[in-house]
């Protein structure tokens, strides 16, 4: 019996097989689907898929296409939108289809890799939110909304930065991070004149102890190896098989090490964690704000010790972002820790009269976390962000300077008869 979408018209069918793969895609990732497996779901042959799209990766552009036409349209609706308006339009109407907006997460993560299909589009569409972001921000100082400092590129690339953090974050811990009430609070924070940056050097930057370096032995040969395999292919795309000969060993070998693909993998992640770990030793003794002033410096040190394995931090957190994934929870429980131990940073500096008033520590805990994991992303497709750089600035916005204490203290009564 011939299936009922054997009858559809052909923009119907591949609206139909767009919507499988983002079924699929959101149930197994990107690379561990098949079209197989995409036919199947959407109720057709493997042939009938073929006659509209070629190979898997026309249909993830199909996807990203969709999802920014859809959203466009629906903001079309709304009519006339003040640019701060506009901002949470967008992050509500995204919120709305969880599906597609996993999906696109995922994608976009995955799409930092130059080997991966979505790539060059992730990229294209980077740079139009940048612009989207940077004229939003121009048109806001003219409309009242954003206070003139702001409307800077720095200023929309940090606010797209942190869109896309909390939109990963959302897929890991979606009872603590809400993207759009984020969103919110960041058009109310433009409203304000932006503050004067910290000077980085006022912070702590002794060396990260943590930092790994290529290491000589068989286990860091292997783990080497597995690191540019993984950023090139992501954790679906690869195989023992694949890391054995990429190192140059047998199998056996390498089950000698490592008994699972999955073992491998973790020894893989866990450098990384050693590096944070390092990180957060390092300024151990230091309380509050100035243990959170050390960020940039500290980070500034473990990209130069393994910038690969921050980048493939950024592949694999969005790769494992659906919920089925085998690296899933291993995330999960990673950025848990890290809002964790911000928030203890951020109530420190409350407590010593660091944090600036309506700010609430949990809250700038998932800020800060979203922001850094943004920053890394957009990052990867534009090498003049500078992660520590921009860091610093949101750091100066949300915690009281020593300095400018002293200075405010300093400054002469403008009033003799106070």
């Amino acid at each position: 019996m011939t299936p009922p979408t054997a009858r559809l018209p052909a923009p119907q069918r591949r609206a139909l097989i767009v919507d499988a793969a983002t079924d699929v895609f959101m149930k197994v990732g990107y690379r561990a689907a098949s079209l197989r497996d995409i036919a199947s779901h959407a109720g057709i042959s493997h042939t009938a898929l073929r006659r509209h799209f070629a190979s898997k990766g026309d249909i993830l552009l199909a996807i990203h296409e969709q999802y920014e036409a859809d959203t466009l349209a629906a903001l079309s609706g709304r009519g006339e939108l003040t640019v701060d308006e506009w901002m949470i339009a967008l992050a509500d109407e995204a919120s709305s289809r969880p599906d597609r907006l996993q999906v696109f997460t995922a994608l976009v993560g995955e799409g930092t890799s130059p080997t991966h299909p979505a790539h060059d589009a992730a990229r294209r569409s980077y740079e139009a939110r940048l612009e989207a972001f940077s004229a939003g921000l121009e048109r806001g100082v003219a409309e009242g909304v954003v206070a003139a400092t702001r409307a800077t590129r720095s200023q929309a690339a940090r606010f797209l930065a942190l869109w896309n953090g909390a939109q990963l974050l959302q897929q890991y811990l979606p009872a603590v991070v809400h993207t759009p009430q984020l969103i919110r609070d960041e058009t109310a924070i433009i409203r304000q004149p932006a503050l004067p940056v910290r000077d980085p050097g006022s912070g702590d930057t002794r060396p990260l102890t943590g930092a790994l370096p290529p290491g000589t032995s068989r286990r860091d040969g292997i783990l080497d190896t597995a690191t540019s395999l993984l950023l090139a292919h992501g954790y679906s795309g690869t195989s023992m098989q694949a890391f054995a000969a990429a190192a140059g060993i047998a199998k056996a070998t390498l089950f000698h090490h490592y008994p699972t693909k999955d073992d491998l993998v973790r020894a893989v992640l866990h450098r990384s964690a050693d590096m944070v770990n390092a990180l957060s030793d390092g300024t151990r003794a230091i309380r509050g704000a100035e243990r959170l002033h050390a960020i940039p410096a500290q980070w500034r040190a473990v990209c130069a010790g393994a910038a690969e394995l921050v980048n493939l931090h950024v592949v694999l957190s969005a790769e494992a972002s659906s919920a089925g994934h085998p690296l899933h929870e291993g995330f999960r429980e990673h950025f848990a820790t890290l809002i964790d131990c911000s928030t203890r940073a951020f109530t420190d500096a409350e407590r010593d009269g660091q944090l600036r008033s309506l700010r609430e520590p949990r809250v700038e805990a998932i800020r800060l976390v979203a922001l850094w994991e943004g920053l890394q992303l957009i990052s990867r497709f534009d090498a003049s962000i500078d992660v520590a750089a921009e860091i610093t600035a949101h750091l100066s916005e949300v915690l009281i300077d020593p300095a400018e204490d002293r200075r405010s203290s300093q400054a002469p009564d403008r009033n003799p008869d106070a």
